[in-house]
């Protein structure tokens, strides 16, 4: 969870070093995953979103809201 700022600053450093910008798979098939990580509360996971860089924050989204920010930041 960062801002459209951070993910280019980014990009830029892991094209500068060869790092995969991209990832292979389907973020429902990170569901089953997610709604069995030990940091969940309820129906709620608790997550840490940087929106700046050395900044970040504390947060909770359900496994759906954390898989449609992975579709949604992998499809740009």
């Amino acid at each position: 969870f960062s801002s459209e700022e951070v993910r280019e600053r980014l990009l830029k450093v892991y094209k500068k070093y060869s790092l995969p910008t991209f990832a292979d798979f389907s973020a429902d098939g990170l569901l089953p995953f997610i709604e069995k990580d030990k940091k969940a509360a309820g129906d709620k996971i608790n997550v840490v979103y940087c929106e700046e860089i050395g900044s970040f924050g504390f947060g909770k989204s359900t496994p759906r809201e954390i898989t449609d920010t992975v579709k949604e930041v992998f499809s740009k």
